[in-house]
């Protein structure tokens, strides 16, 4: 198998190195040791939202593989962001997710809904009509968010211009699961724009803004 090498570390440890699919065959006994290289993290929606701890799809991919048939039924108890559930969804399973925080359910729904290409690039292209046009005063105060410590968290341009798309998304003509899918879309950038370290695993001010954190909607 091409994709396969043996190799060993520093500490004389013997790996085996897989780069990206995983062999269905893959010999695999207590005690081996494996480097998993993958190819595939922003395939299709699978880089459609950060998440913490996130499959590598390659894995539930394999496992899926080696140990069901099509139209068999996947459980992933933990679901995160639905990585498992997309990948069912490719191989032709069923799939249930379950997970405890509303937020990886909403995700996981958004990844794994079939939308034709045509709606989204209505949809897309009446927003971008609506960011040519963004002005400050086209958000009014009672549309920001209210929340503790919203302004350490945001600058004033950043809230509003957050704001403003969040408003348009609401009032597309569109269905549900197309604003679904642009709501998980604007969640994607909120922490980039956001004070918050991005150097740092936990949610913390950046003591210097080092970065150009802006949306930039005005023209």
């Amino acid at each position: 198998m091409d994709n396969i090498t043996k190799i060993v570390n520093d500490f004389g440890e013997s790996i085996v190195r897989v780069d990206g699919d995983i062999p269905v065959d893959l010999p695999a006994k207590d005690g081996d040791r494996f480097l998993f290289i993958s190819h595939d993290q922003s395939f299709l929606t699978h880089g459609l939202h950060k998440y913490p701890a996130k499959f590598f799809p390659e894995l539930p991919r394999w496992l899926i593989k080696r140990y069901s048939q099509e139209n068999d039924q996947i459980l992933d108890p933990f679901a995160g962001s639905g990585t498992t559930n997309v990948e069912a969804l490719l191989l032709k399973r069923h799939s249930v997710g379950i997970d405890v925080d509303p937020f990886s359910r909403f995700i996981s729904k958004v990844k794994v809904t079939p939308l034709t290409e045509k709606e989204l690039k209505l949809a897309q292209k009446v927003l971008l009509e609506a960011i040519s046009h963004y002005r400050p005063s086209q958000v009014a105060q009672c549309d920001l968010p209210d929340f503790p410590y919203r302004d350490n968290w945001f600058n004033k341009e950043i809230l509003l211009e957050l704001t403003y798309l969040k408003k348009r998304i609401h009032e597309l003509d569109s269905d549900e699961v197309v604003k679904d899918f642009f709501k998980v879309c604007l969640s994607s950038i909120i922490r980039s724009v956001s004070n918050a370290d991005n150097n740092c695993t936990r949610t913390v001010i950046r003591k210097k803004l080092n970065r150009t954190n802006k949306l930039l909607l005005t023209g």
